[in-house]
């Protein structure tokens, strides 16, 4: 097939690719550079001890921020959105992607929320059946103690369901009560802190057996 093509184009098409070929060749050999600094999201200060990873293709780099949150990778292959996460327990870790330029020291800022509570399960439009149990998730960082409420309702009147000690648990087995309804909401709140709550975005609904 290809001693059909014309000369001229067999020789363009092979002068590209081994253009193309260097190019590749060439970017994978260069290096940069990245520093950072990891702080907390509510104070603006630095953290210490934060785990930062960098996964730069098949390779893995890391390194520990100092007592100020400062952190620096000397030598990181050439490349574009390469994923880069910060984490340390008692914050919620968080991550995005950075792109490292040849001979250039890149920089970046890295905010770790220290109080965070979320539910992640219901979030609504599920059928549960009344006499059964059903494991409510969330996640929770900088929180002890939480509270859960319900209600039928669509959340105009909301009943107390139980309390966790340790948050960071993340579920609590919840036995439906028999109250039929299509407008249930659940609702975690953290007891030391009273103005972090979160609750299911739409209702879901109970039947009875």
């Amino acid at each position: 097939m290809i001693s059909n093509l014309p000369k001229v184009f067999i020789s363009v098409v092979l002068f590209i690719m081994a253009v193309l070929s260097a190019g590749v060749n060439c970017f994978a050999n260069e290096t940069g550079r990245l520093s950072g600094k990891v702080v907390d999201a509510d104070t603006g200060r630095g953290i210490s001890s934060v785990l930062v990873t960098v996964e730069a293709g098949l390779e893995v780099f890391t390194a520990y921020t100092d007592s100020v949150g400062g952190f620096a990778l000397s030598t990181l292959p050439a490349g574009f959105h390469f994923p880069i996460s910060a984490v340390k327990k008692g914050y919620k870790s968080v991550s995005t992607t950075v792109s490292i330029e040849s001979e250039i020291t890149g920089r970046i800022m890295l905010a770790l929320p220290s109080h965070c509570l979320k539910l992640l399960y219901p979030q609504g439009g599920e059928h549960v059946i009344a006499g059964t149990d059903v494991v409510i998730r969330w996640e929770a960082y900088g929180i002890e103690h939480v509270r859960f409420e319900f209600s039928i309702n669509s959340g105009r009147h909301w009943y107390t369901l139980g309390e966790v000690i340790d948050a960071e648990e993340g579920q609590y087995v919840w036995s439906v009560p028999d109250l039929p309804t299509k407008n249930c909401m659940i609702r975690i709140i953290g007891r030391e802190r009273p103005s972090m709550t979160d609750q299911n975005n739409v209702p879901f609904s109970i039947s009875s057996f």
